[in-house]
């Protein structure tokens, strides 16, 4: 009898939806500030979100978010295209 365990949902879907369009526009090299504007929100809206997306993401740094956001998307996904 084999155990079967749960599969570990894929990272992107753990990220929240304000989360995943913020990382859209980090990858995309604009700033909290440039974030804020665009969305309609303060940057320190902005900032938390892109901490809560770096942790689920394990990194410090934009640049390494914006790696491992780009390798976890699915390719599928249209707010990266737009």
């Amino acid at each position: 009898m084999t155990q079967q365990y749960p599969q570990e949902e894929p990272l992107y879907n753990r990220l929240t939806d304000a989360e995943f369009a913020v990382m859209t526009l980090v990858v995309q090299g604009l700033t909290s500030a440039q974030i804020a504007s665009a969305r309609g929100k303060s940057t320190h809206t902005v900032n938390s979100q892109i901490r809560a997306a770096f942790s689920k993401l394990g990194v410090c740094r934009r640049g390494q978010a914006a790696i491992e956001f780009s390798k976890l998307v699915d390719p599928r996904h249209t707010l990266l295209a737009a």
